[in-house]
């Protein structure tokens, strides 16, 4: 966020003005109200607290866009059971002992 703005004798901000915003107004917000409260040193002028027109302050912050959350991708599913030529159900891991054929 960029402000200009005149530092009058007294120390006080005046003529306060946003020069840029990036990305968005939220910190604009911020930044200019706590300009307005502060306080900066007045030049001297032939010993006479003078007016300094033209000032910038430039606030910069770290600044991360929200995460858009991607839609779940679904994994497929490999079935541990499957079907043989005789239409019987048996696992499909190949950790298990071989079938036995009753008689």
């Amino acid at each position: 966020v960029k402000v200009g703005f005149t530092v009058t004798p007294g120390g006080d901000v005046n003529n306060l003005v946003t020069l840029e915003v990036d990305p968005d107004s939220n910190m604009e917000y911020r930044v200019r109200r706590s300009m307005r409260v502060a306080r900066y040193r007045p030049i001297l002028v032939e010993d006479e607290l003078a007016a300094v027109a033209d000032q910038t302050y430039l606030y910069e912050y770290k600044y991360w866009p929200k995460k858009v959350k991607a839609a779940p991708v679904e994994a497929p599913v490999k079935s541990l059971r499957t079907r043989n030529d005789k239409g019987r159900a048996e696992d499909d891991d190949s950790t298990s002992s071989p079938d036995r054929e009753e008689g």
